[in-house]
């Protein structure tokens, strides 16, 4: 099995916020994507994820996983797909 991620970043400039900054990207197992969250940077709500998010999301939406001493692994943003119920809409 190869996992890959692929990382995009993006930028939003706001007069009133300054600069706003968000990373993203998408996880492919064996050539298919099985994950994609784009980086999407604005004044409020920007949507940012890391490589380890993405990984352990992918990883879920497979049937795997990831505890860290006993509890699931904390993914920081609500995502509707990652958390179900416990963060609805």
């Amino acid at each position: 099995m190869k996992i890959e991620i692929t990382t995009d970043h993006d930028t939003c400039e706001c007069d009133c916020c300054g600069t706003s900054y968000a990373v993203g990207g998408e996880v492919a197992i064996d050539g298919t994507v099985v994950l994609s969250r784009p980086a999407s940077a604005s004044c409020i709500g920007s949507e940012s994820w890391t490589e380890d998010e993405l990984l352990v999301m992918a990883l879920k939406k497979i049937g795997h996983e990831v505890i860290v001493d006993g509890s699931p692994f904390h993914v920081t943003r609500r995502d509707q797909e990652y958390h179900g119920a416990e963060f609805p809409e």
